[in-house]
């Protein structure tokens, strides 16, 4: 309902601050609100593209790419977006489905990992930042959620909490 989305924040990717924020080349990154229950930005300095550097900045191309919508407040379905810096989603990562999904495929990288789709515990699935695991976000909703984004965990597993809460993010892009 509408007051998850105001107390816990909303998980409309396509709507979002950090899609925004992967997105900029700006020196200094400027949140727009795109919805009644966006919130201010807590990033500090330049967009994600403007911090790259600017000859692998210049070879990133945008990708077609979907996300599904929550089925509580979004009316589910999905939305089709096309950006040069993303995150995953749920399916590219664990495969399988939940949410409208069309068009999306579990990577190769992530596929080789399990003999079938899995939301299992899997070492690789892992991101650190030094010698610490850190939870990393997808784009894709809990889709029974109007809050909650979809991430994985420190042990590789598939969870979701709600939007407000801060985690790591593992970007993603073509190079063209």
């Amino acid at each position: 309902n509408h007051h998850q989305r105001c107390r816990y924040g909303s998980n409309n990717y396509v709507e979002s601050a950090i899609r925004q924020w992967l997105n900029s080349e700006a020196s200094t990154f400027e949140w727009v609100s795109k919805a009644n229950y966006d919130r201010p930005s807590s990033y500090g300095g330049g967009g994600f593209l403007h911090r790259l550097d600017p000859e692998l900045a210049a070879v990133i191309g945008p990708v077609d790419k979907q996300v599904a919508r929550n089925t509580v407040t979004d009316g589910g379905g999905q939305d089709v977006f096309s950006d040069k810096v993303f995150l995953l989603s749920r399916v590219e990562v664990y495969g399988g489905t939940e949410g409208v999904i069309d068009g999306e495929l579990v990577y190769p990288f992530y596929e080789a990992m399990a003999s079938s789709a899995t939301t299992a515990a899997i070492d690789e699935r892992i991101k650190y930042l030094g010698s610490s695991a850190r939870n990393w976000w997808l784009r894709s909703p809990n889709s029974g959620y109007a809050n909650r984004v979809r991430l994985v965990t420190t042990d590789g597993q598939v969870s979701s909490y709600s939007a407000r809460h801060a985690n790591a993010a593992a970007p993603a892009c073509c190079i063209w």
